[in-house]
């Protein structure tokens, strides 16, 4: 399946949030829900989840009942498509974000280090942010080593 039809059929399966939260809750509540809740009750005023995918983490933060202002990051637009009906997005990638020094109180990476050749780029989720950085790093759910592959669009994951 391309990445188009991939995409294509996710979003048709996305017929309101409350649908897309309960596939996010059924798959990462933890994290989510930890990061939420760590979020909410530090009293943060804005938040950039880098790597935001379909912006689940919001879906979260809302469910908390966060008052501050999300913002989400992502390379991937068809992911996007689905973040943008529910959350206000950008189209980048942590090796440059392209927002001010300080921009936001707290930066998310979530998910994301995973696909990096090295942890460099986290000095720009250090730059952005005014507070705090949080990231949450992928786990291999099997007793096998990971193997890290590059993608052909650039990106390294695990199989």
């Amino acid at each position: 399946m391309t990445p188009e039809a991939y995409w294509t059929h996710r979003k048709q399966d996305v017929i309101g949030m409350d649908v897309l939260f309960e596939g996010i809750r059924a798959r990462q509540a933890a994290t989510y829900q930890a990061i939420a809740q760590w979020i909410t009750s530090h009293s943060i005023v804005d938040v950039l989840d880098v790597g935001c995918n379909v912006a689940g983490l919001k879906l979260f933060l809302d469910d908390e009942g966060y008052a501050g202002r999300y913002f989400g990051i992502d390379s991937n637009p068809f992911a996007l498509a689905i973040a943008k009906l529910h959350a206000f997005v950008f189209e980048g990638t942590l090796r440059k974000l392209g927002f001010q020094d300080q921009w936001v109180d707290t930066v998310v990476v979530k998910d994301v280090i995973e696909h990096l050749e090295s942890y460099h780029p986290l000095s720009e989720a250090f730059r952005v942010a005014a507070q705090y950085v949080i990231v949450a790093t992928y786990q291999p759910f099997h007793d096998e080593p990971a193997v890290i592959v590059r993608h052909e669009d650039g990106y390294y994951t695990n199989t």
